[in-house]
Formats: C-alpha cells, sequence, structure tokens
C-alpha cells in the first residue's frame, strides 16, 4: 500500500504544478489577446 500511496502523492503533485501553469498560461493568453485588440483598435 505504501507504493500506492507514494504513486498517489506524486500524481497529486503533478497535478498542481500542471494547474498552476495552466492558470498562468492562461493569464498570459489573456493579455496578448488584450493587446491584440487595443492594436486592431488603432
Amino acid at each position: 500500500m505504501k507504493d500506492l500511496e507514494v504513486i498517489t502523492d506524486a500524481l497529486r503533485d503533478e497535478g498542481k504544478k500542471w494547474l498552476a501553469m495552466s492558470d498562468s498560461i492562461a493569464e498570459v493568453k489573456t493579455a496578448a489577446e488584450q493587446l491584440q485588440h487595443r492594436q486592431v483598435e488603432r
């Protein structure tokens, strides 16, 4: 059972990393879209 616990903990840690990365990418994407819209308006 210890092996399963280690694997579960590792998956949970990796999941948190992927969620954090996804959130930061979403912020960059939103900023890029806003800049693009500003350039179109000019």
